[in-house]
């Protein structure tokens, strides 16, 4: 029971406890804007690899109908003769 309490005491006093009600927990403003910008770089960059890939994607599958489509024209041109 004392180990409770103490555990209990523990999270209540912690300094980054949510519990407090004074402002020095919060992290600074420059903090906040350097996690904003990295954030907004990684989404920025996280779109871009999407956009890439669905585009490499894309290019392949037009180039694999196009070789298809080329192998079927030869095949029924040979098959006409």
């Amino acid at each position: 029971m004392i180990v409770r309490l103490q555990a209990f005491e523990l999270a209540v006093n912690y300094p980054g406890s949510m519990n407090r009600s004074d402002d020095a927990s919060r992290l600074p403003f420059p903090a906040v804007v350097v996690i904003a910008a990295l954030t907004v770089f990684g989404l920025i960059t996280m779109v871009q690899w999407l956009v890439g890939s669905i585009a490499t994607i894309l290019r392949f599958g037009l180039f694999l109908l196009i070789v298809l489509a080329i192998g079927s024209w030869l095949l029924s041109a040979k098959s006409r003769r």
